[in-house]
């Protein structure tokens, strides 16, 4: 029985091997990340909020006013819905990937170290076991997940709707 599968064999190659290099790397990763979001949670949280404005006046523009508008200032509406949307979902998506990659690496690290016998891979375990994984924060209290991307169109579909029938 092989403890990595085919599909993850290129990940854990690119880990480094030894135990105090993994917990090198892990740990300035860890740094970085925190840096990162206290530097950018809250640009990035404004920034969404705004594309979530955005979206969804376009949406409302695109369906309710078509008759009160330009066909130029119409047609630019559902390019920008589409667009943006496209966009801020696939960043969603790229940012909440970091966790799920940071979840499979401990996951095979895990794995990996429990087929070794010494004394840092029992060290090893204690530390898999206890890591926090690494994340990016959307605002203070929440963090982007492989779902966010889904989440922020129901959001805008959701209050499109909302307009359209007031």
């Amino acid at each position: 029985m092989t403890v990595v599968d085919g599909a993850n064999q290129d990940l854990l190659h690119n880990i480094p091997g030894h135990p105090d290099e993994f917990l090198k790397l892990y740990r300035q990763l860890q740094i970085l990340c925190i840096l990162f979001n206290n530097a950018h949670a809250d640009i990035l949280f404004c920034h969404h909020a705004a594309a979530f404005v955005t979206q969804t006046a376009a949406n409302y523009g695109t369906l309710k006013l078509k008759s009160k508008m330009s066909l130029g200032a119409w047609i630019c509406c559902p390019v920008l819905a589409v667009s943006g949307t496209n966009n801020l979902v696939r960043t969603q998506i790229k940012l909440g990937s970091v966790r799920d990659s940071c979840r499979k690496v401990v996951k095979l690290r895990r794995a990996s170290a429990a087929h070794s016998i010494t004394a840092d891979s029992n060290y090893m375990k204690k530390w898999l076991i206890s890591a926090t994984l690494l994340k990016i924060n959307h605002s203070v209290f929440t963090h982007f997940t492989h779902l966010s991307g889904v989440h922020f169109m129901e959001l805008v579909v959701d209050y499109t709707i909302d307009f359209l029938v007031m």
